[in-house]
């Protein structure tokens, strides 16, 4: 079976991750995307799904996409430091530098901005 068909039962989140990553290294985003969002579907409470989602959401060209996901990883686990970095350079990137600082304090301390 295809990993993108894998079903989303609980349990199964960490290999629809590695699946989505095996994609994205092959730049194949929407069947990443797809990975990534069957991970959300199986594991709800599973940050760094929803950071991958954002990440993938973000190399599509969808930023209000890709800061939605990397919020909600945020919110599910504030220590998640790649959807924090990811979403500070994002938002700097977006023009929206003043929604970044309370994340790079937070980078540079080592703490949680929400």
């Amino acid at each position: 079976m295809h990993p993108v068909q894998t079903a989303t039962a609980p349990g199964n989140v960490e290999p629809l991750l590695r699946a989505g990553d095996e994609l994205l290294g092959q730049r194949s985003f929407f069947e990443a995307e797809v990975c990534y969002r069957n991970a959300v579907g199986a594991g709800p409470g599973h940050a760094p799904a929803y950071g991958r989602l954002g990440l993938v959401r973000q190399l599509r060209g969808d930023n209000e996409g890709a800061i939605t996901h990397y919020r909600k990883a945020l919110e599910l686990d504030p220590a998640l430091a790649s959807a924090r970095r990811d979403l500070a350079k994002l938002l700097v990137a977006a023009g929206r530098s003043g929604e970044s600082y309370p994340l790079w304090r937070m980078e540079y301390a080592g703490g949680s901005a929400w």
